[in-house]
């Protein structure tokens, strides 16, 4: 602490030297205080997304990284899509196929009851989505080797911290993830 005193008082004689300094301060508070030096993904495991849906999920951190599994279960296939940042989990969505879509229950239907769930509504796709504080589920009829797709996406960070804000970005990003893996997964249901 002494040190520090003596050199502020030793640049505070030579104001060139004191800018400098308080320059060279705030740039490395700046490099602490966290960011993102990633590029936001343009593609979440192999979905084309808009930069504006994908980046209020993500957390800062230096490196993004994605993994995109497609493994066979019985008669069926599943996908897990992965999204790191840092080594650390940022996005997970998996993606079950279904031999019939899935009935939307609510209330005491769903064995799951959880009064904080909402329907998302205006879906470009066939089907049903809910919302939550930590979780976004949706079915999409399919038509292609699957009746249907099941979608299970639970928020892996507190991005964004407000709950309000996390729902939507939530909805957003699953209104534009469904109709891309539909795709993808090569279905003709409209």
């Amino acid at each position: 602490m002494v040190l520090a005193k003596m050199t502020v008082t030793h640049l505070a004689r030579r104001p060139t030297a004191c800018a400098t300094a308080v320059v060279a301060a705030l740039l490395a508070l700046s490099g602490c205080a966290g960011g993102r030096d990633y590029a936001v993904p343009k593609e979440i495991c192999g979905v084309r997304m808009s930069e504006d849906v994908v980046e209020p999920l993500l957390p800062d951190g230096d490196e993004v990284e994605q993994e995109r599994e497609r493994r066979p279960f019985r008669d069926r296939h599943f996908v897990n899509c992965d999204v790191d940042v840092d080594g650390k989990g940022a996005l997970y969505v998996k993606v079950s196929e279904s031999h019939h879509l899935p009935k939307l229950r609510r209330g005491k239907d769903n064995p799951e009851h959880n009064d904080d769930v909402e329907e998302i509504e205006d879906l470009p796709f066939s089907g049903w989505a809910t919302v939550s504080d930590d979780t976004v589920s949706a079915a999409a009829e399919c038509g292609g080797e699957a009746e249907a797709l099941v979608f299970h996406f639970p928020f892996q960070t507190d991005n964004p911290e407000d709950l309000k804000e996390r729902r939507a970005a939530g909805a957003r990003f699953i209104k534009e993830f469904v109709p891309g893996e539909r795709k993808k997964e090569g279905c003709t249901a409209r």
